[in-house]
């Protein structure tokens, strides 16, 4: 099948299965105690059945909403959704509709959320002055609060709370709160800008310098405690152990997409790492974790009794996608070609699926699934135009980012 028919197959069933209002959700797990979650009628996009949403899925399902040219409608209303939810110290549940497990703050990608609006048109003057406000308290939340030894690294809450669900190894479990992941302060880092760019735009000079230099301090901080020099990589930190956490997972790449590490490190990171067939570069990469990992299989560990999604010997497009750009920002063109190619026939043999196995391809998760696995669909146009729809810029003025 054609990319163009499978671009249209696949706006079709975004159209048809993704667009939900939280009024009409089922959702036998809900926290009842906000009466808001179930009669709010905005619609929104989802890529799931359940209708749920999450905060880094929103960001990279918004780029496939412009990619098919929608109103801006529902990824504005997503974003205010979540925003709206900001208490007075800045905590967003990371997903509506309330559920007992996501009462963690939601993932870095709401500041980057709305720059995608900005670039495809939206004057975002809807922000001011609430929701600018209360996405300011949410990032300074990161600070104040998730950065627990106060070196400038912040945590996640658990593996699920990362999107990595059964990272277990390097996350823990619900609220064991340790992991100072590589993956989260690099997000950081990039929604630390983005937020810049929007303060910029919105004449608030101060908080864009502010946020620039966080940005900064994240990076030295990153380099500070992640880097590895005997190994060439970046791990995760045990904020209470106070070590290094040497598991190594795809969420590492994210580096190369907050453009972390100097061009040596990158190098090294690219090229005895994410290069290496005896780590990363499987038969369809990137897989969740490492080859070399006790925990690289094709499956679920044996005391996951609920299973959903695993993030071990697969490969998720997501990750694939941010490291593409990490790859072409560090000039691995000829890698991040071969990515993008490998990326689209995994997708073109089992279209429309929520995830793959590293080894054998074979797809996995939701059928179908119409959310951002999509992205392999645009990935190699990417490459051959020379658009990143993730750029940390506002220069665009046009209603579709992704036209260049």
């Amino acid at each position: 099948m054609r990319i163009d028919e499978l671009r249209q197959e696949m706006d079709a069933l975004m159209r048809a299965r993704g667009i939900r209002r939280l009024s009409e959700t089922q959702n036998p797990d809900a926290l009842h105690s906000k009466l808001d979650d179930f009669i709010d009628d905005r619609p929104y996009y989802t890529g799931y059945d359940y209708a749920r949403l999450y905060g880094w899925d929103q960001y990279f399902e918004g780029i496939l909403q412009i990619y098919c040219k929608w109103e801006l409608t529902y990824l504005q209303n997503s974003l205010k959704m979540f925003l709206e939810r900001a208490d007075k110290d800045g905590f967003i549940p990371r997903c509506l509709p309330l559920v007992w497990w996501g009462m963690c703050h939601a993932q870095p990608f709401l500041a980057q959320q709305a720059l995608l609006l900005k670039k495809a048109g939206d004057d975002l003057q809807w922000m001011w002055p609430e929701y600018y406000f209360n996405m300011k308290k949410y990032l300074l939340y990161w600070e104040r609060r998730l950065d627990v030894r106060g070196c400038g690294l912040s945590i996640w809450d658990h593996a699920g709370h990362s999107g990595m669900d059964n990272h277990y190894e390097r996350a823990g479990t619900f609220h064991d709160a340790f992991c100072e992941g590589v993956d989260l302060n690099s997000y950081l880092v990039r929604e630390y800008e983005a937020f810049a760019l929007i303060a910029d735009h919105l004449k608030q000079s101060s908080d864009a310098i502010y946020f620039r230099r966080l940005a900064e301090k994240k990076r030295a901080a990153i380099n500070r405690w992640c880097w590895n020099e005997s190994d060439g990589m970046y791990y995760d930190y045990h904020a209470r152990e106070n070590r290094q956490i040497p598991v190594k997972h795809a969420g590492v790449f994210a580096t190369l997409w907050a453009s972390v590490p100097s061009p040596a490190q990158a190098g090294r990171l690219v090229k005895e790492h994410l290069l290496n067939p005896d780590e990363f570069w499987r038969n369809w990469p990137l897989p969740a974790l490492a080859a070399g990992e006790p925990g690289y299989f094709e499956g679920y560990l044996p005391e996951e009794t609920i299973q959903c999604c695993t993030w071990r010997a697969h490969s998720w497009m997501p990750v694939n996608y941010y490291a593409f750009h990490g790859l072409l920002y560090y000039g691995f063109k000829e890698a991040a070609a071969e990515l993008a190619k490998r990326n689209r026939e995994m997708f073109c043999r089992e279209p429309f699926r929520e995830y793959y196995k590293a080894d054998s391809g074979t797809a996995c998760g939701r059928d179908p699934f119409w959310g951002w696995s999509g992205l392999a669909l645009y990935m190699e146009e990417e490459l051959e135009k020379n658009i990143d729809p993730t750029a940390l810029i506002i220069k665009q003025e046009s209603k579709n980012v992704c036209n260049g």
